[in-house]
């Protein structure tokens, strides 16, 4: 690649990186100026007196702490609490049968990983305003904890534990659940 054309493509790259960083840094700089100032034409790059006014105007009238919490305990109780063994019961049993139904059921639930996850989005919120969860912490949770990627996931995993690892678990008088335990822990 010449000179000039490596000049074009890092011009090229400078103005899309450029693009695409403006609109953010037009609202930093607005969000500093009066309101008065961010609608007067023309239109004018820096704040003649910046204010932080509008931050704490929209810490006052929003529950920002509030929005904050539910995000940080709903991201937490998803990902440890709904995600941690729940799974495991229901995918143990997946790996040795062999049933056409349990195939076939299985099949199905691996085709509903085709569709997109948005349209599932409104349905859900459906059933949890059903449930009057609406604005509430399990109502955010709640949706997430069924997760057929999860049981796919925890199916390949048991379907990867060697026969003998079973049949010596077995024999060393493992009961079920250590059983369970145990495949989750061996690797």
């Amino acid at each position: 690649m010449t000179i000039s054309k490596r000049a074009l493509v890092y011009l090229f790259m400078t103005l899309a990186a450029l693009a695409s960083v403006v609109p953010f840094i037009w609202m930093l700089v607005t969000s500093l100026k009066t309101q008065a100032e961010s609608i007067q034409i023309p239109l004018t790059l820096l704040p003649e007196n910046p204010s932080l006014q509008a931050y704490g105007k929209i810490m006052r009238e929003i529950p920002f702490a509030d929005f904050l919490y539910q995000l940080a305990a709903g991201h937490l109780l998803h990902r440890d609490a709904a995600n941690g063994d729940r799974h495991h019961g229901r995918v143990w049993l997946l790996p040795p049968c062999t049933f056409v139904a349990v195939t076939r059921c299985f099949l199905v639930c691996i085709s509903i990983l085709m569709v997109p996850g948005q349209a599932f989005l409104i349905p859900q919120f459906l059933v949890v305003q059903k449930m009057g969860l609406v604005n509430s912490i399990t109502g955010l949770v709640l949706p997430g904890i069924f997760s057929i990627y999860a049981t796919f996931l925890l199916r390949q995993f048991f379907l990867a534990v060697p026969k003998e690892m079973e049949e010596a678990a077995l024999i060393d008088g493992y009961q079920l659940l250590r059983h369970l335990l145990a495949h989750s822990c061996c690797r």
